[in-house]
């Protein structure tokens, strides 16, 4: 391991540390566990969650919607950069579409979802259609960096099609689709857990996090917050070594 990289873990157990020692300060301060729980009651409530096998239902169901959104976001963003980067008058076609989805609020897409679909299967689509527009901008602007000697031909040689879209340009754009991943997993799983915490459906996380704010236990929300955010470090680990393993 060279000295930079051990530079690097040095400094973000630091940043870990300043979290911690802020969090342990407030609440001895503030001395009010239904406000702000302190670290002991926190990891407890926590070791307690992890104990139970329904928790691990809950967090499968949620894990689940979160590859589901995943796998649907990326799929659709890749056919439609590839399309925009053949046909130029497609990506002026689609603008409106992305526009619309990037800045249209979250809590009208929740409420028209919820209409339509119901509280089963609306925070899927909820969440999908936040993470679409990052991804899709991510690898369009990967794909337009390819060489534009390489972009002619194929569009001599042949149309866009799967054997094109997999074979060229995905090995091409591979490190953009995985920065655009990566990036739009924080929000996925905002939204998804925010989009649950509304439709409240069965086996969520938000709805555990929910009956806990009902009965005024923070360390149940906060043990929960941490479960997510582990949940998403091991989900980027995993992309990063699936990526650069398997994918050429």
């Amino acid at each position: 391991m060279n000295k930079s990289k051990q530079l690097n873990i040095l400094f973000t157990f630091l940043g870990i540390l300043t979290i911690l020692i802020v969090w342990m300060v407030a609440s001895l301060l503030i001395k009010e566990d239904i406000i702000l729980p302190s670290i002991g009651i926190t990891l407890k409530k926590l070791f307690n969650i992890l104990g139970t096998g329904y928790s691990y239902k809950i967090l499968g169901a949620t894990f689940l919607r979160l590859l589901i959104c995943l796998a649907s976001s990326l799929l659709i963003s890749i056919i439609l950069a590839s399309l925009s980067t053949r046909f130029v008058r497609f990506s002026y076609y689609i603008r409106p579409f992305i526009t619309l989805l990037r800045t249209i609020p979250v809590v009208a897409i929740i409420i028209v979802l919820l209409v339509f679909i119901g509280n089963q299967r609306a925070s899927i689509y909820i969440t999908s259609l936040v993470m679409i527009p990052m991804m899709y901008e991510g690898i369009l602007s990967g794909m337009k960096n390819i060489n534009s000697n390489i972009l002619d031909e194929i569009k001599i040689q042949s149309n866009i099609n799967p054997y094109i879209i997999r074979h060229i340009f995905i090995p091409l754009v591979r490190p953009h689709i995985v920065v655009a991943i990566i990036s739009s997993l924080g929000l996925g799983i905002k939204v998804l857990v925010m989009s649950e915490f509304i439709a409240t459906p069965r086996l969520s996380i938000a709805k555990e996090m929910f009956n806990y704010q009902s009965a005024l236990q923070l360390e149940g929300i906060f043990a929960w917050t941490i479960i997510i955010v582990i949940m998403i470090m091991v989900l980027e680990l995993l992309i990063k070594t699936i990526t650069d393993k398997y994918i050429d």
